[in-house]
């Protein structure tokens, strides 16, 4: 390694560790998941890092017990915001493979890390998709939406790349991890084709999805609903007074009965339009949490990407329908 890129790198991993400590992170204690690996030999263990719990649920299905994950934001943390701590840095030092979302998801630290470890393996999620599968986004800085996970189609269709990429220098289990892609892209098919069917029973002048910020459109797109926000694609944006009453004067015209919080967003502007539908004489009630740029606890359903949308899809049915979901009808 030269001398040009060692000071480099020392100096990079400086300054995040500087950003580390000052930022106040509440998430000093990050997802670490890992699989039983005691009977694999230590030579065929891969220790991959991931930045969202969406990226480490992939890397956890595709690995299996081969692999060792560490996800650095766990459940309730806002990637827009998120700046890494020195347990991350301490991962990744010893990490073959990182893997992030980009256009931006995680903000500037993304590019950060990839300069200082930019001799390790690191992947972007977004680079198994074509320009084509992405929504442009004029006031976003990486002008595409990040939030692609939500379309399960899409989403597989990156987890077929990162597959072929992660394994490509493992050729003792190539095969394995190429099995383990295919049967958890089969998994997604299937609830893509479940959520199609439980959308589809929303009466079509009630599919309007309302959330905290703008991190849905895929998911629109997909599932055929149309989707408005009070905040920006990035929760770093700002919002004011006029976006608060046009989103007020949208529900009120349009007779929308319930709004969803996110579980990395605190639900208080949401209560303030809320409040300005009330005074229009229009009750709107806040519907339950949906899972947005984070998972849920580790070891529930919600602690993984199936688990969460699924919850969402059921959320979303119930509040606006005012009807109990019942599994029964969907088998």
């Amino acid at each position: 390694m030269s001398t040009h890129l060692l000071q480099k790198i020392v100096s990079s991993v400086a300054i995040l560790l500087a950003i580390a400590c000052q930022s106040g992170n509440t998430n000093d204690q990050p997802v670490q998941r890992e699989r039983d690996i005691d009977r694999i030999p230590e030579d065929q263990i891969v220790r991959w890092v991931a930045t969202t719990g969406m990226i480490g649920d992939a890397l956890e299905n595709v690995g299996g017990k081969y692999a060792k994950v560490y996800t650095m934001m766990g459940p309730g943390v806002d990637p827009h915001l998120y700046k890494p701590s020195p347990a991350d840095l301490s991962y990744l030092e010893n990490a073959h493979f990182f893997c992030h979302n980009g256009l931006q998801l995680e903000g500037k630290f993304s590019e950060i890390l990839e300069t200082s470890w930019g001799y390790r393996r690191t992947y972007a999620m977004v680079a198994g998709l074509s320009v084509n599968d992405l929504i442009d986004i004029d006031n976003y800085e990486a002008n595409q939406d990040p939030h692609f996970w939500f379309d399960l189609n899409l989403w597989s269709k990156a987890i077929d790349s990162l597959a072929l990429v992660i394994s490509q220098d493992l050729d003792g289990i190539f095969d394995i991890l190429q099995a383990n892609s295919l049967r958890y892209r089969s998994e997604l098919e299937k609830a893509d084709e479940w959520a199609k069917q439980v959308i589809g029973d929303i009466p079509e002048d009630k599919r309007v999805l309302v959330t905290s910020h703008d991190a849905f459109r895929y998911f629109g797109r997909a599932y055929g609903m149309e989707v408005r926000a009070l905040q920006g694609t990035s929760t770093v944006s700002e919002f004011g007074v006029r976006d608060v009453t046009n989103l007020v004067n949208y529900l009120v015209e349009n007779r929308i009965p319930a709004i969803f919080p996110e579980s990395s967003i605190s639900p208080k502007s949401l209560k303030a339009v809320i409040e300005g539908c009330r005074k229009k004489g229009h009750e709107v009630t806040l519907g339950p949490t949906l899972y947005g740029d984070a998972l849920g606890e580790t070891g529930t359903p919600e602690g993984t990407l199936i688990g969460a949308f699924r919850r969402n899809v059921i959320n979303i049915y119930e509040a606006l329908t005012g009807n109990e979901y019942q599994e029964t009808d969907y088998e």
